[in-house]
């Protein structure tokens, strides 16, 4: 499902399995620095380039792919979006939520296992969450950052200026746009 939602601004509704967490959006921004917010997964790409080429535009007009924040469901699409460009995109998200795109982990597995034996989980439990892990893993490849930016940065989406706030809690490093003289904001999980 794909719709333009203010002037020169295009949302993807890209699916996700079961009925919770809910689909993912991802938004386009055409013009000086055409760039997209969020990419789904590895198994939404093909929606996301037909919903593109709907509104006349490729992957290869991209100049820049913004995370909202590091979960999988919101950057995992993004190497394959290159490929399919054939060209080199900058990518951009906050230093908080890198690490986790670039290695696709948050902690280490060590760090986590403790975490979960901490909080009582049984140890019979522990492996079935291991291989729940992996099973997110094949959603999508991990990318490489090229860029980071924090509260209050400015970023050019398209035609449009956003104020970028930083909204931690969901991940370390989610963030939000903000459309100034315009009362948009474009948020991920937020």
């Amino acid at each position: 499902m794909s719709n333009e939602i203010f002037p020169g601004v295009y949302k993807f509704v890209l699916p996700l399995f079961g009925e919770k967490p809910g689909p993912v959006n991802s938004y386009l921004f055409p013009g000086k620095k055409m760039t997209l917010i969020d990419t789904g997964t590895l198994q939404t790409v093909d929606l996301l380039e037909n919903g593109f080429q709907k509104f006349g535009f490729n992957f290869s007009d991209l100049d820049r792919i913004i995370f909202t924040h590091g979960h999988i469901d919101h950057y995992g699409g993004a190497l394959s979006i290159m490929e399919k460009a054939g060209k080199k995109i900058e990518t951009i998200s906050h230093e908080g939520d890198k690490k986790a795109i670039e290695t696709g982990s948050h902690v280490k597995m060590e760090t986590e296992i403790n975490f979960n034996r901490k909080m009582g989980i049984p140890e019979e439990y522990l492996e079935k969450l291991n291989t729940f892990r992996s099973f997110f893993k094949r959603m999508g490849k991990n990318c490489s950052v090229t860029s980071t930016v924090t509260d209050n940065d400015k970023i050019r989406l398209g035609d449009y200026e956003a104020n970028i706030i930083s909204t931690p809690g969901h991940s370390r490093g989610s963030i939000c746009f903000f459309l100034e003289g315009k009362n948009a904001l474009f948020s991920g999980d937020h």
